[in-house]
């Protein structure tokens, strides 16, 4: 799970509309660009904009949080426990 402090760089990524890469506690992995945070069905969730398609990301699940997009901000995030 994400802390409060590496919660920002979702802000960050959303704000820019950052391109990341985003793998999950389960292993799976999701590639999209940053869109927005907001809660919807009882998950606080990153909105990753995939082609022409918007994927709902749990931030709970998130285990590791890569910007594919060059910025002055951060790489890479890991989750701490």
């Amino acid at each position: 799970m994400l802390s409060c402090s590496q919660h920002d760089f979702l802000e960050v990524a959303c704000l820019y509309h950052y391109e990341l890469k985003v793998e999950l506690l389960d292993g799976k992995v999701e590639i999209g660009v940053a869109q927005d945070l907001l809660y919807r069905e009882k998950q606080h969730c990153l909105v990753l904009q995939q082609v022409d398609t918007l994927n709902y990301v749990d931030i709970a699940s998130i285990s590791k949080l890569s910007a594919l997009t060059q910025n002055p901000y951060f790489d890479t995030v890991i989750a701490t426990d």
